[in-house]
């Protein structure tokens, strides 16, 4: 039945076959704007067909740069605010399953810098081919490529349906027939190992399993709503809502840090950390003020709701930063009282940047353990210098120590490069051994 709801036609818009990725992608935005200003129940559904569009508009883009020209018109605050959506809703499961889409092969584009399409030609070059030039071929059916005036499509203005008209009966018949090979190919590349969620949402339960070795905290902050989730391996996700702190109150805080910071780093130049005894400086004091705002606000209702969990002190936790949380020093937060334990006294911490990199992580951890090959390890360090810009005066105590450490349980090698030594092409030519 024809039905004139205003949320249902934007998603025909969004699902037609016969509009390109591009145009779909800017109607799906679309729908997310409304469907947020008017508090619409399918802001969910909005922002997981954007995030699948935005994954196969990126696919088909034929460079990196490219690639980051269409990341670069997006709003950054996509992963908080599709997050933020979803906790609202009570929706847990769908909350890291779209944090983690967008989040995750979001960075895992602008950290790479390498095509997805080179993924899957690893595995199977004529697949990954073939699966390019069909997705070149609907775009130019669609976009009646043939015509020497067809219309481009950015996500910037909204292009009219029009634009997109089929114009013959032969032209449907390639169509339908481009987006029956598409269709075939994809599912081809969901049969290869490690491609199953291949331009789909891992689901939940698989994601779930990077919290094998402690407990995974997401945080983060969009407009007026901030949020922490605490997601376990062998029990429900626990939320942790953080009443009354805005996305502001948080950016003030990694704003100061910042100052302070790099208020300390100019002043050593004239003022080395060797030559510093007795009173602190106030930059030090105000970036410990940043650090118990931090434990006030966001750490201490975490570290409560980890006890509550029945975490054992010293065991592993990992923070999933999100929006401006990434600026902040979470793992260092605390009262900073003499009496009172700070966060690093009670968990050690990790950061990851999403799931997808945790159970890679694991599984190359795995397979390096039942290997015949002995492990291996290199240990950078870059000190500085007494006089200059920063000095760390404890690296080749912490590298000794370390070293002490590994031949005590293994007789496997063991490399450092330390100070001028540890030059980038010094590092990179190491790596691969």
């Amino acid at each position: 039945p024809e039905t004139h709801d205003p949320f249902a036609l934007l998603e025909k818009a969004v699902t037609a076959p016969m509009s390109t990725g591009p145009h779909r992608l800017q109607m799906a935005m679309f729908w997310i704007d409304q469907a947020g200003l008017h508090n619409h129940p399918s802001t969910i559904v909005a922002h997981h067909h954007t995030l699948s569009l935005l994954e196969l508009c990126l696919m088909l883009r034929p460079t990196v740069e490219s690639q980051h020209q269409l990341i670069a018109q997006l709003p950054l605050e996509l992963p908080a605010t599709a997050f933020a959506f979803a906790v609202q809703a009570g929706q847990f499961a769908h909350a890291v399953e779209l944090l983690e889409q967008s989040r995750g092969f979001l960075w895992g584009r602008l950290a790479r810098f390498r095509h997805p399409l080179h993924a899957i030609k690893d595995v199977d070059v004529d697949l990954a081919n073939e699966l390019e030039a069909t997705g070149k071929e609907l775009e130019r059916l669609l976009l009646a490529g043939d015509a020497p005036n067809a219309p481009s499509v950015t996500l910037g203005v909204l292009q009219p349906f029009a634009s997109h008209r089929i114009t013959s009966d032969l032209q449907i018949q390639r169509l339908h027939r481009a987006s029956q090979r598409w269709e075939k190919a994809v599912n081809r590349v969901r049969q290869l190992d490690g491609f199953n969620a291949f331009l789909q949402t891992v689901p939940f339960p698989e994601l779930q399993k990077a919290a094998v070795d402690g407990p995974i905290i997401i945080v983060s902050t969009c407009g007026d709503r901030t949020d922490a989730l605490i997601v376990c391996f062998d029990r429900p996700s626990v939320h942790i809502p953080v009443r009354g702190v805005k996305w502001d109150d948080i950016n003030r805080l990694s704003t100061k840090l910042a100052k302070n910071l790099d208020s300390i780093i100019q002043s050593d130049n004239t003022q080395p950390s060797t030559g510093r005894k007795g009173k602190r400086r106030k930059e030090e004091v105000a970036i410990e003020n940043v650090l118990k705002k931090l434990w006030s606000l966001i750490v201490e209702p975490i570290a409560n709701a980890l006890e509550n969990l029945g975490i054992s002190r010293q065991s592993r936790v990992w923070w999933y930063p999100v929006s401006v949380f990434c600026k902040l020093p979470l793992h260092a937060a605390g009262p900073y009282l003499d009496e009172k334990l700070n966060f690093c006294d009670l968990y050690i911490s990790s950061y990851t940047t999403s799931f997808a990199r945790s159970l890679k992580s694991r599984a190359a951890a795995l397979e390096q353990s039942m290997s015949k090959d002995h492990p291996s390890m290199l240990i950078v360090g870059v000190p500085g210098e007494p006089d200059g810009d920063y000095f760390l005066e404890n690296v080749e105590s912490e590298i000794d120590g370390i070293s002490r450490c590994w031949h005590s349980v293994t007789s496997s090698p063991l490399q450092t490069l330390v100070g001028e030594n540890a030059a980038s092409e010094s590092i990179r030519r190491i790596l691969p051994q």
